[in-house]
C-alpha cells in the first residue's frame, strides 16, 4: 500500500506500507514517559518494535525488550520507576574564574542509567563528554549543574554561587618536602591540591623530575651537590597562581667529608678494603611538640667512591631510638598488670588526659620508657599513606612526628632491616647471622610488597628458624621487665640527673626496642615484656602495615591490622 506520490507510482514491493511526500511528514504518537511505559505492561513480547515520540525527552524511542532513544542509539532509556536518589560529587560554592572542575556520580547507585547533564550560567561550558557518570565544567559565572537519568525527572544538582577574581597570591602549601636532600638521592615533593586546579607545573634546578609533572606530587633525583630549588606553579582555570618554592636550598655531598674511615676505631682505611664496617653514630636528641626528648641514632654502611677515592655513607637512615610519646586524644599506655576477671598480664590500658609532663607517677615514668599507643589514623594525623604494592617508594607523610621527622613507611622499615642484617659487610650488627644477599633484598621488596606477603623475616628470609641469630635479636632489649599496674622499666634503663632515660646496657644496634606489649585478647593489652608492634605509614585496604618484635622470635614479623581498631607504638625517622 502506498500513500502519496505521483499518480501511477507503484509501491516498493517489499514494503507493506509506503509513505511519500515532499511537503509533509509522519507524526508518531506523542507520549509522556509514563504513558510510554504503560504500553508494555501487558505483553512485552508483542510490544517489541513499537515506536513513539517521547514528549519529555524529545526523542523517537523504540522498544526491543527495553526502550532505546533513536536520537542516540547508545543511550538506553531508563526504567524511571527503579531510579534511586543520587548525588553529584564535586566542588560548588564560590569558584575561581575559569576553574575546570570534574563532577562524578557513583555508577553503582543506578547501574543501568545513562545521565544527561546541563549547566546554566553565562559562558559556563562542558569540557568533553556531557553524558555518563562523569563530566567536567569550566566555570565563568554563577550557575547550576544538573544531572538526570535519561528520560526521567529525578535529578541532582551542584550550585556555583559566584566567581572569584584571580588571586595569584593564593598559592598552595607543601604537604611533603625533603629539605636536606643528598647527592644521588631520590626525594618526594608534594603540595596540597587546590580546588579547580587544571595544571601543576614544576621546575627543578640541580635535579631531574622522574615522575609526576602536571600533578600535585613529583619524585626528584638530585645528581650533583650544590644549590638547588624545587618550585611549582598552579593554574586554576584562567588564573595562574604565583610560583611557590620548597624549603630545599642545597644538595649535600655526603662523600666529600670522608677520605679516611676506621673499622671499629682500630684500623684506618684510606683505600677500599675487602670488607668494611656498617656502623651507627649518636646524633644527639630531638624534642617533640610536647617537650619530650628522644635520643637519635644515624645508621649507615660505608660505601667506596672509586672515582674520587673516598668513602660515603650508603643506605643512610636516622631514627629515634625510643617510642613516641606525643599526646593525642585517645592514645593509651600499656603499663602491664591485669584487668578484673582477665587473663594474666591482660589490661585495658591507661588513657592519659594530657601530655607526659602532666601525668602522675608512675604513669609518667612508664610513658617515657614505653611510649604511647595510637591507632594508625592517630599517627597519620590526616596525612596520606602509601600502598607498598602500588607505590613502595618512601614515606610521604609527617603525621604526628616532630617537624623534620616522619612516620616510616613499609619500605623504610625494609631498608632498615636490610641495612642492619647485611652480611657482605664485616663486622656487622647481627652477630653470626645466616646471611643475606641482593636476591634476598629483592625478595623482601618486590616479592613481599607486590605479593603482600606476611610473616617472619630473618637474615635468611627463606628460614623461620628462631634459634638462629636474626635481625630482631640485635634491635630489642631482653625480656626482663614484666610489671604489674605500675612503672616497671627494664633493669637496663635508668634515669640521669635531669630525669632523662639513660640506657646503661645496650643491644648490638642500640635500637633499644623495649617490648612494651600490644592488643592481644580482643582489644585489651597484653604481652608486656614479651613483644611490641610498631606502625608504618603504609596501608593495605583498611589495614596498616606494622612490624612485630617478640621475645621468642629472632627475626621481625611483617603484618597488617585494622587502622581504626588497634593501637600500637611508633618510632619516627628523620626526613632526608
Amino acid at each position: 500500500v502506498k500513500i502519496g506520490g505521483a499518480a501511477g507510482d507503484t509501491p516498493y514491493d517489499q514494503a507493506i506500507l509506503e509513505l511519500e511526500s515532499a511537503a509533509k511528514g509522519l507524526r508518531l504518537p506523542q507520549l509522556t514517559t509514563a504513558q510510554r511505559n504503560a504500553l508494555v505492561t501487558t505483553n512485552a513480547t508483542k510490544a517489541k518494535g513499537l515506536m513513539i515520540f517521547n514528549t519529555e525527552t524529545g526523542c523517537i524511542e523504540t522498544y526491543n525488550g527495553a526502550w532505546f532513544a533513536l536520537c542516540d542509539n547508545t543511550v538506553k532509556v531508563t526504567d524511571c520507576t527503579k531510579i534511586k536518589a543520587f548525588t553529584i560529587d564535586g566542588d560548588g560554592g564560590s569558584m575561581v574564574d575559569g576553574a575546570i572542575v570534574t563532577y562524578k556520580i557513583d555508577p553503582t547507585t543506578n547501574p543501568s542509567a545513562t545521565y544527561t547533564w546541563t549547566v546554566t550560567g553565562a559562558n559556563n561550558v562542558f569540557i568533553g563528554s556531557t553524558t555518563g557518570t562523569e563530566v567536567s565544567v569550566k566555570w565563568k559565572s554563577a550557575g547550576v549543574l544538573t544531572a538526570k537519568p535519561y528520560g526521567c525527572t529525578t535529578s541532582a544538582t551542584v550550585s556555583v554561587t559566584g566567581i572569584q577574581a584571580c588571586t595569584p597570591t593564593a598559592v598552595p602549601t607543601f604537604k611533603y618536602q625533603a629539605k636536606n636532600p643528598y647527592k644521588n638521592g631520590t626525594y618526594t615533593y608534594e603540595v596540597n591540591p587546590k580546588a579547580g586546579a587544571t595544571d601543576y607545573t614544576w621546575t627543578v634546578t640541580n635535579g631531574t623530575i622522574l615522575e609526576g609533572q602536571g600533578t600535585t606530587r613529583i619524585r626528584v633525583l638530585f645528581g650533583t651537590a650544590g644549590v638547588a630549588s624545587v618550585k611549582v606553579k598552579v593554574v586554576l582555570g584562567d588564573c595562574q597562581l604565583n610560583e611557590v618554592a620548597s624549603a630545599v636550598t642545597t644538595v649535600i655531598d655526603d662523600k666529600a667529608d670522608y677520605t679516611t674511615i676506621t673499622n671499629g676505631g682500630n684500623q684506618a682505611y684510606t683505600t677500599n678494603p675487602t670488607t668494611y664496617a656498617s656502623t651507627y653514630t649518636d646524633k644527639g636528641t630531638i624534642t617533640d611538640a610536647d617537650g619530650n626528648t628522644y635520643t637519635v641514632k644515624e645508621y649507615y654502611k660505608w660505601g667506596w667512591d672509586a672515582t674520587n677515592s673516598r668513602y660515603y655513607k650508603a643506605d643512610r637512615q636516622i631514627w629515634m631510638i625510643q617510642n613516641l610519646s606525643t599526646y593525642v586524644s585517645g592514645a593509651k599506655l600499656n603499663m602491664g598488670g591485669a584487668k578484673a576477671g582477665g587473663s594474666a598480664n591482660e589490661n585495658n590500658g591507661y588513657e592519659p588526659t594530657g601530655k607526659v609532663s602532666t601525668l602522675p607517677i608512675p604513669q609518667k615514668d612508664s610513658a617515657k620508657v614505653y611510649g604511647f599507643m595510637y591507632t594508625w589514623n592517630m599517627i597519620m594525623d590526616g596525612a596520606e599513606g602509601n600502598n607498598p604494592k602500588m607505590d613502595p617508594s618512601s614515606s610521604k607523610v609527617r603525621g604526628i612526628c616532630p617537624s623534620g621527622w616522619t612516620v616510616p613507611s613499609d619500605r623504610d622499615w625494609t631498608n632498615l632491616e636490610w641495612l642492619l642484617s647485611r652480611t657482605d659487610l664485616s663486622p656487622q650488627y647481627i652477630p653470626g647471622g645466616t646471611g643475606v644477599s641482593a636476591i634476598d633484598y629483592q625478595m623482601w621488596t618486590t616479592i613481599w610488597e607486590t605479593g603482600e606477603v606476611t610473616g617472619l623475616r630473618n637474615p635468611d628470609v627463606n628460614s623461620t628458624n628462631t634459634s638462629s641469630n636474626g635481625i630482631g635479636t640485635g634491635m630489642k632489649l631482653g625480656r626482663r621487665y614484666i610489671g604489674a599496674n605500675g612503672a616497671a622499666p627494664p633493669t637496663v634503663i635508668t634515669y640521669d640527673a635531669n630525669n632523662n632515660i639513660a640506657f646503661t646496657q645496650r643491644n648490638s644496634t642500640e635500637f633499644n626496642l623495649v617490648l612494651a606489649g600490644f592488643p592481644e585478647f580482643g582489644l585489651t593489652y597484653a604481652s608486656f615484656g614479651k613483644g611490641d608492634i610498631l606502625w608504618t605509614s603504609s596501608i593495605r585496604d583498611n589495614n596498616g602495615w606494622y612490624r612485630l618484635f617478640y621475645y621468642t622470635n629472632n627475626g621481625i614479623v611483617r603484618e597488617s591490622r585494622n587502622i581504626n581498631s588497634y593501637q600500637h607504638h611508633l618510632r619516627c625517622m628523620k626526613k632526608l
